[in-house]
């Protein structure tokens, strides 16, 4: 028999595909060339990475889509820090991708598994940067407005939210 444990039932139904759940935020707005990655898609594994499922049995398209555009530096901010956040990053380090999380742009569900993912994460080689350090490090390789104003956004949403 397949069994799902409560907690895992009620937060699968806050993010079934379709519903008031799974929505974007109405201030995050679309951009042009923007690209969506579905996650989470068998409904009987968990997918807190942007990459794999939690079993590391099936994989998103973002990995290959990244290759194709030709995408060396990943830049990563939203929630959960202790689970979306955190195995997306640590995902995208394994791949060989400079990976940086944006600490004033993030949120953790819990603040001790929030400190020890990004602890993880570190050792994981992941590099943690503030919003300053990734516009300073972006506006180096050109006009990157689009994406310094949706780091904006994020932590500013990110704000609000308890810590």
């Amino acid at each position: 028999p397949v069994v799902f444990p409560k907690q895992w039932y009620q937060r699968r139904v806050r993010g079934i595909q379709g519903s008031k759940g799974s929505e974007f935020h109405p201030d995050l707005k679309s951009t042009e060339g923007e690209v969506r990655i579905d996650k989470g898609m068998n409904k009987f594994v968990d997918s807190y990475s942007g990459f794999w499922d939690n079993g590391d049995t099936d994989h998103t398209p973002l990995y290959s889509r990244l290759l194709l555009e030709g995408v060396t530096d990943v830049v990563i901010t939203g929630i959960a820090t202790d689970y979306c956040v955190g195995f997306t990053a640590l995902d995208a380090a394994r791949h060989g991708l400079k990976t940086y999380i944006v600490t004033d742009a993030i949120r953790g569900v819990a603040p001790d598994t929030s400190a020890a993912m990004i602890k993880r994460c570190e050792e994981g080689g992941v590099t943690l940067v503030t919003e300053q350090e990734v516009h300073a490090l972006l506006e180096s390789i050109g006009d990157v407005s689009d994406v310094l104003d949706t780091i904006t956004k994020a932590k500013e949403y990110y704000s609000c939210l308890s810590k």
